[in-house]
């Protein structure tokens, strides 16, 4: 009886594999929209009107210590209709926050990234793009996750879509 083969096994590497250079290609809507967050923060804190949260998000992306290059494709024209979309609206887009909110709580309970991420997605719904509710939501839910907002996640998920529904657009 011959002894059975051997299965041959690949070769194991005795060096670490090289780290990838490549980056991750973001939309260019949702760039735009990430830069959007960035900008309405800065309105927020800053207190900077549209304009100067616009120069800002545009030194955001060119800066390689702040930008490795992958927000360089964003929808200017998106950024800055939220941008100062959300400025005009801002009374209107706070009100149906507050109103949208889970009772006992108010504005000042929110981080001033979680207000952003609601104000653009208000915005957009209702005001802005014509992208549809669903879409819009979507995004900003990955938003929301993409800036480390876990706990806030449900939150804005379900005061995004309580909104939609009210406003028939979603069903």
């Amino acid at each position: 009886m011959n002894a059975p083969d051997l299965l041959e096994l690949p070769a194991v590497a005795d060096t670490a594999p090289e780290p990838t250079t490549e980056k991750t290609r973001i939309a260019p809507r949702t760039a735009a929209r990430f830069l959007a967050i960035q900008g309405l923060y800065q309105m927020s804190v800053g207190e900077v009107g549209a304009a100067g949260a616009l120069a800002t998000v545009t030194e955001m992306k060119e800066n390689p210590e702040i930008s490795d290059g992958t927000l360089e494709k964003h929808d200017e024209e998106l950024t800055e209709n939220i941008l100062r979309g959300v400025a005009m609206r801002q009374k209107a887009i706070d009100a149906l926050i507050t109103d949208t909110l889970p009772p006992g709580w108010n504005m000042k309970k929110l981080d001033e990234v979680t207000v952003a991420i609601l104000r653009a997605a208000i915005f957009e719904m209702l005001f802005g793009t014509g992208t549809p509710a669903k879409i819009v939501i979507n995004e900003y839910m990955n938003l929301t996750s993409a800036f480390g907002l876990m706990r806030e996640r449900n939150m804005v998920n379900g005061m995004m879509n309580a909104l939609a529904r009210n406003h028939n657009l979603i069903s």
